[in-house]
């Protein structure tokens, strides 16, 4: 998807986009901070953290769908995609044979 930066309501969604994510990257900072030395994928802070993030998901889609009118879908560019006319399975990705 690409997005209109030229409507004159894309400065307004590109505020609330930014400010979602500052006030994102505000929490995960405070809460990392809480502990300077851990270094795993089990982090203290990911109780805080995993919530947020999914409000912060739901939050941008919401915000998207808000300014749906701003999203068009973009052309697709099918000029290196003339050697598969013939082909059946064009979406297919062949994998290498196992040893």
């Amino acid at each position: 998807m690409a997005v209109d930066k030229t409507h004159p309501d894309y400065p307004v969604y590109s505020a609330k986009h930014k400010a979602l994510w500052d006030t994102y990257i505000k929490l995960e900072e405070e809460e990392e901070a809480k502990y300077p030395d851990w270094n795993g994928k089990d982090h203290p802070a990911n109780t805080v953290l995993r919530p947020a993030r999914r409000r912060l998901s739901e939050d941008v889609k919401a915000l998207q769908k808000e300014y749906d009118y701003l999203f068009t879908e973009e052309p697709r560019d099918d000029k290196d995609d003339d050697d598969d006319q013939d082909d059946p399975w064009p979406d297919v990705v062949l994998l290498p044979p196992l040893r």
